[in-house]
């Protein structure tokens, strides 16, 4: 898309040194004229996505000494409007956890801190946590422990034996069943007074915490298992 915009608007810029912030400014402009040219065909979306891309992209042009400079930066992504979406704050996920008794809400912190897919969860067993270098392996993904499902991990761990084991059980030593969890989750954001929202939500959040924090979405994709990029 990037390209057919150079090809477009500035035929003459061949090297990485000639894209300019005025350059990547254009683009957003030649973004919004040819979505309205096709009426609405093109989501705004994909102009930010490339966008991100592209500061990845100059970012590796600096490290590796191509440019000194990296234009994107100073550019600002268009406003979308997210319909239809809900993000808990960390004071409404403090009172949810508060809703679910445990094991459940250990399950849910380490969704949360993790971006595991609730399946994955359910199957984790000790063999796949490493505490010395803080990391779970999941399907050849190397995931980091943030501090809170650090802290759960080990507390759980004390008087484990069996490093085959599961992770997670209920009472009774058995798989806890999907349906189940989602169950009890329901309930907590009914009981906390929130939207009935999707386990999926606090997948996202996790994945907004490695965004905030400047994580590359291709290193995102490859830590949530997601490996298309516009996904």
């Amino acid at each position: 898309h990037f390209g057919e915009y150079l090809r477009t608007r500035h035929p003459d810029v061949k090297k990485l040194s000639q894209v300019t912030p005025r350059v990547i400014e254009d683009y957003k402009t030649f973004g919004i004229d040819q979505r309205k040219a096709l009426m609405d065909a093109l989501n705004p979306k994909v102009i930010n996505l490339t966008l991100m891309l592209l500061r990845e992209m100059f970012e590796y042009g600096i490290k590796t000494g191509f440019i000194n400079d990296n234009p994107t930066l100073h550019v600002r992504l268009l406003d979308v409007e997210l319909r239809g979406t809900f993000s808990l704050t960390d004071d409404q996920f403090a009172v949810l956890l508060n809703k679910i008794e445990k094991p459940y809400n250990d399950f849910i912190v380490l969704m949360r801190y993790t971006g595991l897919r609730s399946g994955e969860i359910l199957d984790l067993i000790w063999q796949q946590v490493d505490f010395n270098r803080n990391v779970i392996f999941v399907k050849l993904r190397e995931i980091p422990l943030m501090p809170p499902a650090l802290a759960v991990l080990q507390e759980c761990f004390i008087g484990v034996i069996d490093h085959k084991a599961r992770v997670f059980s209920d009472p009774g030593g058995n798989r806890i069943e999907l349906s189940e969890l989602a169950g009890f989750f329901d309930q907590a954001c009914i009981m906390a007074g929130l939207p009935l929202v999707s386990l999926i939500t606090l997948r996202n959040a996790f994945a907004g915490d490695l965004f905030q924090r400047r994580v590359s979405l291709l290193s995102i994709g490859r830590i949530l298992g997601v490996y298309d990029v516009a996904k």
